[in-house]
């Protein structure tokens, strides 16, 4: 248990959530004087909300498509907002609001509502950062999305794109544009998802 008591007032979570989607993690709250007695009692009475393990919501349930993919990446340190998730934030697909895609490199489970997709190596040519929230570049998330698509779906979504530079993930990556039966092998062998 962290130091703290349940003194401590709303404004300063107020003022954090504001600069946050209203979101707050729990290493937060401890550093701004909360004990986990009571984080648990805002928790009982409706003053946060749980979002993910160890993100809270300040007042409210509700989260908009960027809150709900911040948490996501908050929930697992170390993460990226990834596939059907960097899709919908790249504006390629409508949000699918159930479930949540990250790609990191530790060891991570996925969890209701989230799906963890773990990867041997993530170059900073594949992240783009947005404020708080870190993703895949459009043309990492293409390649991640190859992966786990059916054809019709991964066309309908190329179909939309008009303009992808993949260049910088390619010379990253050593992939070649059309990657060969055997090397979409070896490309398979080195990342796991765990939904």
């Amino acid at each position: 248990m962290h130091g703290g008591d349940n003194t401590v007032g709303d404004w300063p979570l107020v003022e954090l959530a504001e600069r946050q989607e209203g979101l707050l993690r729990h290493g937060q709250l401890n550093d701004l004087g909360l004990s986990d007695d009571a984080i648990f009692a805002r928790l009982s009475s409706g003053r946060l909300h749980r979002k993910r393990r160890g993100v809270y919501a300040l007042g409210h349930r509700l989260q908009r498509s960027r809150g709900e993919w911040i948490a996501a990446v908050w929930a697992v340190p170390g993460s990226v907002l990834s596939h059907q998730s960097a899709a919908a934030f790249h504006g390629w697909t409508d949000s699918p609001a159930h479930v949540q895609h990250v790609t990191t490199i530790r060891h991570a489970t996925s969890r209701e509502g989230l799906c963890v997709h773990r990867v041997n190596a993530l170059f900073s040519a594949d992240i783009e950062h947005h404020g708080l929230l870190a993703v895949t570049t459009p043309a990492r998330t293409l390649i991640d999305l190859a992966e786990v698509l059916p054809w019709g779906q991964l066309r309908a979504i190329t179909d939309r794109i008009r303009h992808l530079d993949v260049s910088a993930v390619r010379a990253a990556r050593r992939l070649p544009l059309r990657p060969s039966a055997r090397d979409r092998g070896a490309r398979r062998s080195q990342t796991s998802s765990i939904c």
